[in-house]
């Protein structure tokens, strides 16, 4: 099949998944939700995802982050023989151009797009650092969505109350977001500091899950070396 038949199908099939509880009643984590923006922006904006992400985000920063890699021997493995190839099945069937995953950086460069935002967040203008969003919409993204029970604001989430992977020491009016393939992100806002974490915790395979151990352990030592 063509790749264009193939990106149409996975996005039909999520389009058809019913809905398991009322919009707003339930927060759950989603690929498909997050596939399905994607696609959003991609018609809102009238050029391709990952168009947009390298005219809006990586030019501006002047960072090579993008969809793909330009060098996948520099990249590291993930799961069986997969190099500088996105991990996740969904993202590869549409071509590693998606909603929820498929993006290569580093962590400097994943650095230098948090602290952007976080700028944003604090009203900084800086010709070294150029404005993504303005503050408000910063500000609304690390938000509470308001849903009942629920820790997630929009596209991020807030440490949990027991077991976060940002551990104990971490700001519970922080926000992060973690990656399937041992990848994460947690910052301070208020005290402008965050943590990139890059890993490949499922190479060779998935079955290794220290991560869970891993992540709250290295937040715990660094926010302690840093309140020191």
């Amino acid at each position: 099949k063509r790749l264009g038949d193939t990106r149409a199908e996975v996005l039909r099939a999520v389009r058809a998944e019913p809905l398991e509880s009322p919009p707003g009643a339930v927060a759950r984590y989603s690929d498909l939700g997050f596939i399905l923006l994607g696609a959003t922006v991609d018609q809102a904006l009238g050029e391709t995802l990952d168009a947009a992400f390298a005219r809006r985000i990586a030019q501006p920063l002047g960072i090579a982050t993008g969809f793909g890699p330009r060098d996948p021997s520099m990249c590291a493995p993930t799961e069986g023989e997969l190099r500088g190839v996105v991990h996740d099945e969904n993202a590869r069937a549409m071509g590693g151009v998606a909603g929820h995953a498929g993006l290569f950086s580093t962590a400097r460069e994943v650095s230098r797009i948090v602290h952007a935002l976080v700028a944003a967040w604090h009203g900084v203008r800086s010709t070294s650092t150029p404005r993504l969003l303005p503050s408000a919409r910063v500000r609304q993204l690390w938000t509470p969505s308001g849903v009942p029970g629920s820790t997630w604001c929009l596209g991020w989430d807030r440490p949990s109350a027991t077991g976060s992977s940002a551990g104990t020491r971490w700001p519970k009016d922080g926000v992060g977001h973690l990656g399937f393939t041992g990848c994460s992100i947690w910052i301070d806002p208020p005290r402008a500091r965050w943590v990139v974490l890059l890993s490949n915790r499922v190479h060779p395979t998935r079955a290794n899950e220290a991560i869970k151990q891993f992540r709250p352990a290295i937040h715990d030592a660094i926010v302690s070396a840093l309140d020191a």
